[in-house]
């Protein structure tokens, strides 16, 4: 449980969330690391679980021959359009995938598994530091390798990171040092 400012200090638009504190009050669980390819892999072959990205005439989110981000019918958590591993974080889901997982594990381990509010998220980005910032090692961002990955962008919109960690698309989770709580990959 804790006292944190969340949202944002210069908020200027209406979809971004002024500044307010929040107090947490129950404490809470939250895994060290996202759920990865290889866990859910494990599900779906255990459950004959299919995801909404498998199942609907939309598909998935991924990178087309000439790296455009696109939706596809053929783009769904086993295939994004770059490559991942089983330690890589699975890409694709849907609030209806993501239960899905989450009651399969639930059952599995008998403990009551959920998604974290956002105000419990935001706690546990944040991790007690007042400001966060994007520096080198912390977090996989966009940023000087998904620039050279994408060579067509020829311009920023000044969201890009100054500098390079390595990897164009998703990282291996735990690439990058964890935060304060001794969460990886809050951040990114």
């Amino acid at each position: 449980p804790g006292k944190f400012l969340m949202g944002s200090a210069n908020a200027k638009q209406d979809h971004e969330e002024f500044q307010h504190t929040v107090q947490i009050t129950r404490p809470f669980y939250l895994g060290t690391h996202e759920v990865t390819v290889g866990q859910f892999r494990r599900f779906a072959i255990e459950t004959g679980y299919k995801t909404t990205a498998e199942t609907d005439q939309q598909g998935g989110n991924g990178y087309d021959d000439q790296r455009k981000s696109i939706y596809d019918k053929n783009f769904n958590w086993m295939n994004t359009g770059f490559r991942q591993s089983d330690q890589h974080p699975v890409t694709n889901l849907t609030r209806r995938d993501v239960d899905a997982f989450l009651q399969w594990l639930s059952d599995k381990e008998f403990q009551d598994y959920r998604l974290p509010t956002e105000a419990e998220w935001e706690y546990a980005c944040r991790a007690n530091v007042p400001q966060e910032t994007q520096s080198k090692g912390e977090a996989n961002v966009a940023d000087g390798a998904f620039f050279e990955g994408h060579v067509q962008l020829h311009t920023t919109d000044g969201n890009m990171a100054p500098f390079k960690d390595g990897y164009v698309y998703t990282a291996p989770v735990g690439s990058f040092v964890p935060n304060a709580f001794g969460l990886f990959d809050m951040t990114g």
